[in-house]
């Protein structure tokens, strides 16, 4: 019997290692993928350090044959180059962090939807 060989794709580049954080209640979920920054299918650390902003993309296999599925999309929150290691980590939310940091305390208490709007 073969030996199943999950993957996991940033962008459609191959990571060493993917974690995906899902929530449900008031946070954004949240990703975190590292890839090797030598790896024949990196576009170098330029490319890499301009990332941050950016749209992201986290899609995985388990390896059965059954194709890939995506994890999250979401923003590019941080890009982290370690030239020791040579590894790339990026991490960042999925498309609810935006709306979470446009939040407003603004207090609309005793106001009409007139009034706010």
């Amino acid at each position: 019997m073969p030996v199943r060989q999950p993957r996991a794709w940033f962008n459609g580049f191959e990571v060493k290692m993917a974690e995906v954080t899902q929530t449900r209640y008031t946070s954004a979920s949240s990703y975190l993928a590292e890839m090797a920054l030598d790896a024949p299918d990196s576009p170098g650390a330029a490319y890499w350090a301009g990332l941050t902003g950016g749209d992201a993309t986290v899609t995985a296999t388990n390896g059965d044959g059954s194709g890939s599925q995506t994890l999250i999309t979401g923003s590019i929150d941080q890009v982290q180059i370690d030239f020791d290691t040579r590894i790339v980590t990026v991490t960042g939310r999925d498309k609810t962090g935006s709306m979470l940091d446009a939040r407003s305390d603004v207090d609309y208490a005793n106001k009409s939807p007139q009034d706010i709007a």
